[in-house]
């Protein structure tokens, strides 16, 4: 019987500050949408947005299956 890998320390820490880049990502694009005024710039920022957003689940759902709490991260909250 073969046991299940477990993330090291620095893969762990590695995923922590890419949800936390990923969650910053997202509140500025959704940020940067509302106050578009280049019309050519907003399927790239969609886009751009799009794939923070799946980074942000993919990451959750690798902390969930290892059971590691997951970061609170950036929120609209913190933006002002």
């Amino acid at each position: 019987m073969v046991a299940e890998a477990r993330l090291s320390s620095a893969e762990i820490g590695g995923l922590w500050k890419s949800y936390l880049q990923e969650t910053m990502s997202v509140c500025m694009l959704k940020h940067f949408l509302q106050h578009l005024e280049d019309t050519e710039l907003i399927l790239p920022v969609n886009k751009s947005l799009k794939i923070s957003q799946l980074h942000v689940d993919q990451i959750k759902r690798i902390f969930e299956i290892e059971n590691i709490p997951v970061p609170i991260g950036f929120t609209e909250k913190d933006v002002d």
